[in-house]
């Protein structure tokens, strides 16, 4: 199985972030309605996946990445998985059975390419101290 480098892997989290902004922005009442989540709750998110894809393009495309960028989407992904998890506490009530699992599943997604990152940061920061 081919493994993927630094790049290849922002470049999929950017690409995933910018399709999940689609669907929030622009299927917000069927996501709504399959997960049970407030529209509002998908917009915004919708807006923060824009941002996030844009700093991850952004990133991706320095020749080489620098660590400290690395890191901040690092961070921001663990940041995302925390408040998946809060999200699924706080709405719990109105989740569907279905919302559940698209949350879990892009929490457990969110995490994957937070690991492949740093490990992609610690082998930058081990290269070029900055």
């Amino acid at each position: 199985m081919p493994t993927l480098n630094l790049k290849q892997i922002l470049a999929l989290d950017a690409i995933s972030c910018l399709v999940m902004f689609l669907l929030c922005l622009f299927a917000t009442s069927l996501i709504s309605s399959l997960t049970g989540l407030p529209a509002i709750v998908l917009t915004v998110a919708g807006w923060i996946l824009l941002a996030s894809a844009a700093i991850m393009a952004t990133v991706a495309l320095q020749a080489p990445a620098r660590a400290a960028g690395v890191q901040l989407i690092v961070l921001g992904n663990l940041l995302w998985v925390a408040a998946s998890v809060l999200l699924a506490f706080f709405f719990w009530p109105q989740l569907t059975p279905l919302g559940v699992i698209i949350i879990a599943a892009q929490a457990a997604a969110v995490l994957l390419f937070a690991w492949g990152e740093a490990k992609g940061a610690a082998r930058l920061s081990a290269v070029s101290p900055a």
